[in-house]
């Protein structure tokens, strides 16, 4: 794993290292979050993809010390998955600046 791949982010007051999910794992995160706002989805359906999107979270943090203080800090009620969401962020592409163009070719009359 490359540090290109991991970013440190603070969670409660403790730097947690995360890994970058691959482009399916985002889908299957996204697809999950939709299921959990729809309110003609069925309680356990419901549940389900809450669980699935904890699972793919907690399968972005490197260590398994961190992983422990993470999953402690959820059953405490201190750490919430906008907690853990915000490594997402730690990965958004930085905006590339503007490359500058020549000028426009003069016509010549």
């Amino acid at each position: 794993m490359t540090d290109s791949d991991t970013r440190t982010i603070p969670i409660n007051g403790r730097d947690i290292t995360v890994r970058r999910l691959n482009d399916g794992q985002l889908a299957l995160l996204f697809r999950e979050a939709n299921q959990v706002e729809k309110d003609n989805i069925d309680n356990r359906r419901r549940i389900t993809a809450a669980a699935r999107m904890f699972d793919l979270m907690e399968y972005t943090v490197v260590t398994e010390e961190d992983k422990q203080f993470v999953l402690d800090g959820i059953m405490d009620g201190k750490v919430e998955l906008k907690d853990l969401l915000q490594g997402l962020s730690a990965f958004a592409e930085e905006q590339k600046p503007r490359v500058r163009r020549g000028r426009p070719p003069t016509k010549r009359t």
